[in-house]
Protein backbone atom coordinates (compact mmCIF):
# COMPACT_ATOMS: atom_id res chain seq x y z
CA UNK A 1 0.00 0.00 0.00
CA UNK A 2 1.48 3.38 -1.00
CA UNK A 3 1.67 6.13 1.38
CA UNK A 4 0.77 10.02 0.15
CA UNK A 5 2.69 13.08 1.32
CA UNK A 6 0.55 15.09 2.94
CA UNK A 7 0.20 18.22 0.62
CA UNK A 8 0.70 20.96 3.73
CA UNK A 9 4.19 19.64 4.56
CA UNK A 10 5.53 19.63 1.25
CA UNK A 11 4.30 23.75 1.11
CA UNK A 12 5.48 24.47 4.50
CA UNK A 13 9.17 22.43 3.20
CA UNK A 14 9.20 24.59 0.29
CA UNK A 15 8.15 27.75 2.25
CA UNK A 16 10.78 27.11 4.85
CA UNK A 17 13.52 26.21 2.03
CA UNK A 18 12.45 29.42 0.20
CA UNK A 19 12.57 31.84 3.81
CA UNK A 20 16.18 30.22 4.25
CA UNK A 21 17.81 30.93 1.10
CA UNK A 22 16.07 34.83 0.45
CA UNK A 23 18.29 36.51 2.45
CA UNK A 24 21.54 35.12 0.75
CA UNK A 25 23.69 38.39 -0.11
CA UNK A 26 25.00 38.77 -3.66
CA UNK A 27 28.74 39.35 -4.47
CA UNK A 28 29.19 42.76 -4.28
CA UNK A 29 30.59 44.33 -7.97
CA UNK A 30 31.92 47.74 -8.67
CA UNK A 31 33.40 49.29 -11.54
CA UNK A 32 37.34 49.76 -11.61
CA UNK A 33 38.06 53.68 -10.73
CA UNK A 34 40.22 55.30 -14.12
CA UNK A 35 43.35 56.42 -12.92
CA UNK A 36 43.64 54.76 -9.65
CA UNK A 37 46.55 52.78 -8.42
CA UNK A 38 45.74 48.58 -8.27
CA UNK A 39 48.28 46.24 -7.01
CA UNK A 40 47.37 44.11 -10.68
CA UNK A 41 48.07 45.86 -13.63
CA UNK A 42 46.03 44.54 -16.91
CA UNK A 43 48.15 44.54 -20.17
CA UNK A 44 45.83 43.04 -22.16
CA UNK A 45 42.98 40.74 -22.53
CA UNK A 46 42.34 38.21 -25.74
CA UNK A 47 39.03 36.62 -26.51
CA UNK A 48 38.77 33.39 -28.74
CA UNK A 49 37.03 33.18 -30.88
CA UNK A 50 36.60 36.42 -31.74
CA UNK A 51 32.62 37.09 -32.30
CA UNK A 52 31.45 34.28 -29.06
CA UNK A 53 27.98 32.77 -29.11
CA UNK A 54 25.47 31.21 -26.60
CA UNK A 55 26.37 27.56 -25.43
CA UNK A 56 29.70 27.61 -27.45
CA UNK A 57 32.71 27.18 -25.43
CA UNK A 58 35.06 30.59 -25.44
CA UNK A 59 38.14 31.45 -23.84
CA UNK A 60 39.26 34.73 -22.24
CA UNK A 61 42.99 35.37 -21.76
CA UNK A 62 44.22 38.09 -19.13
CA UNK A 63 47.97 39.31 -19.56
CA UNK A 64 48.45 41.49 -16.25
CA UNK A 65 51.85 41.85 -13.50
CA UNK A 66 52.19 42.84 -10.18
CA UNK A 67 55.34 45.04 -10.60
CA UNK A 68 56.85 42.34 -8.08
CA UNK A 69 58.63 39.75 -10.71
CA UNK A 70 58.38 36.26 -10.60
CA UNK A 71 58.13 33.68 -7.49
Amino acid sequence: MASMVDPRLVLSAASLLLVLLLPLPAADVECCKKGADYPVKVSGVDISPDSIAWGKPDTFTISANTGKGSC
